[in-house]
């Protein structure tokens, strides 16, 4: 998560997952927000001749999940605006731009 003047920034890398596949929750807190984000990376079901065949080879080394879902709960501010939020998705990477809200804790009262 990063801050910047206007905005507070969540950037996720989900490598193999289709824009489909994602959900993004909020949920209220005491201070603040819980930022769910939650992905699913599909594969291909093999044919049943390729599964036959996979079943007759040699496997030693494999660098390739299958079915892997993802999960990430990140606590937000209460600055954060949650209704106001820019998401943009490219590339395997989730951007999620949330504007932030004025500060309430200290406010300048005319006279």
């Amino acid at each position: 998560m990063i801050e910047t003047p206007e905005s507070w920034k969540v950037v996720a890398d989900l490598p193999g997952v289709a824009k489909g596949d994602i959900k993004v929750h909020k949920e209220a807190q005491k201070e603040g927000w819980l930022l769910t984000i939650e992905a699913e990376k599909k594969t291909d079901v093999p044919s049943k001749e390729d599964e036959q065949k996979w079943q007759q080879w040699q496997w030693y080394v494999s660098e390739r999940s299958h079915n892997k879902n993802y999960q990430r709960i990140i606590p937000m501010p209460s600055t954060c605006d949650m209704d106001n939020v820019k998401t943009h998705f490219e590339n395997s990477i989730l951007t999620l731009n949330f504007a932030k809200k004025e500060s309430v804790a200290r406010k300048t009262i005319a006279i």
